[in-house]
């Protein structure tokens, strides 16, 4: 006879590990407008290729000050460059975010450096994830889809609490987290 911590453990390794149910919810997220701003025009054509072949329309600059400017179009998504010259990634992000137009817009840092407290400063600054060069699709589709869905929830909460009833979801996108947080999707 099993024990119940046994049964418990074989029954947890039935549950997909997080990655895969973040990559499994960036194949439901379709046709997001996404914002690429880095100062690497190979890195900036190589996303652009990558994210339009996964359906999405993609937007590039080279610059922050144009990416303040274009984060005014509304993007789905923007992911930024942490070190450009002029105006860098972490000042793109306080722009974007003391903006009251721009300040939910799900923002990720790319960055080609490893320095862990560049990274934190991003994620204290309002960043919603770090994806360190080089990175595998597999981890830039699970900070999308991670960074999307920690938005999508959070508007959900402010609408709820704000009196709004809830809103249009993407029923997809929170069935999969629901199953993966063993929570039951609301409605």
């Amino acid at each position: 006879m099993r024990s119940n911590l046994q049964s418990d453990l074989d029954a947890n390794r039935r549950w997909p590990l997080p990655s895969q149910v973040a990559c499994g919810a960036y194949a439901q997220l379709q046709h997001l407008r996404i914002l690429v701003i880095n100062d690497d025009h190979g890195v900036s054509q190589f996303l652009q290729l990558l994210l339009e072949g996964d359906g999405h329309l993609v937007l590039t600059t080279d610059r922050g000050t144009t990416g303040v400017e274009l984060a005014a179009l509304r993007p789905d998504l923007i992911i930024c460059d942490m070190k450009m010259p002029g105006l860098d990634g972490f000042g793109v992000l306080r722009a974007v975010r003391h903006n009251s137009h721009t300040e939910d817009i799900p923002f990720i840092f790319l960055t080609g450096s490893v320095d862990t407290d560049d990274m934190r400063r991003g994620v204290a600054l309002g960043a919603d994830d770090c994806v360190a060069m080089p990175f595998a699709k597999k981890d830039l589709a699970a900070a999308i889809a991670a960074s999307c869905y920690k938005h999508e929830l959070l508007q959900l909460r402010l609408r709820i609490s704000a009196g709004l009833g809830q809103p249009e979801l993407n029923a997809p996108l929170l069935a999969t987290f629901a199953a993966a947080d063993r929570l039951r999707p609301i409605g």
